[in-house]
């Protein structure tokens, strides 16, 4: 079993910001000390078992995902959050965010 210190999550891979965290994480003094998991951030019981088992005490948040309930994850949690960009379907109308 892998024991982690404080651990920094970054949520998603897809859009512009999270393709420019991810680059400047491809330098190669970074990038041996990346460990890269994945999940459906739909998820919320996923979610929070992944924060507590790696210690995470900072997400930065560059996901799709509704930023709401992440937000409350994290605040559970005592967490500290950050984030590029409001998600929830209910104020964006975008629906389809929950259904992926």
């Amino acid at each position: 079993m892998v024991v982690y210190n404080n651990s920094i999550a970054i949520l998603g891979s897809c859009g512009g910001v999270a393709k420019a965290v991810l680059a400047i994480l491809n330098n190669p003094n970074l990038k041996n000390q990346l460990v890269i998991h994945q999940f459906d951030l739909i998820n919320q019981v996923a979610l929070m078992e992944h924060f507590k088992k790696t210690n995470t005490t900072v997400v930065m948040d560059v996901s799709w995902a509704d930023t709401v309930e992440v937000m409350k994850c994290c605040n559970n949690l005592g967490i500290n959050y950050v984030n590029t960009a409001l998600e929830n379907p209910f104020i964006d109308g975008f629906f389809y965010l929950h259904s992926r």
